[in-house]
């Protein structure tokens, strides 16, 4: 009998062993996939935050432009104003009509008929 029992013993002990290495073997398994798993994912991770941080640059640069720009403009704006109240101002438009033949009058007369011109029309 402790023959018998030894071997019932002996299979049992080997039962439990592989069911141990099973455990482990599925163990191992599961963690090499979810480090696998881990991996991948961080170099994804990695690869997008590279895509978004080379666009937010990118953009970055443009918005840079645009604002320059925005500013050249600006002062452009503010120079032809400049250049259009000097063009307009009455001193140099007398200045110009007097280099072309034009006279300043110095007297005004007004012309107050006490006939009105649509009587003295039918006289002629």
């Amino acid at each position: 009998m402790t023959e018998r029992f030894k071997d019932i013993n002996i299979a049992k002990s080997k039962e439990i062993i592989n069911r141990r290495k099973t455990k482990v073997s599925h163990f191992v398994f599961t963690s090499k996939l979810a480090l696998s798993f881990l991996f991948i994912s961080i170099i994804i991770l990695s690869l997008a935050q590279l895509f978004i941080v080379n666009k937010l640059a990118t953009e970055g640069e443009r918005i840079k432009q645009n604002e320059l720009l925005t500013k050249k403009l600006s002062e452009e704006n503010i120079n032809l104003q400049n250049n259009l109240q000097t063009l307009g101002s009455l001193s140099r438009i007398s200045k110009l009509a007097e280099s072309q033949g034009f006279v300043k009058i110095e007297k005004v007369e007004y012309f107050n008929p006490s006939v009105s011109i649509a009587a003295l029309k039918d006289s002629f």
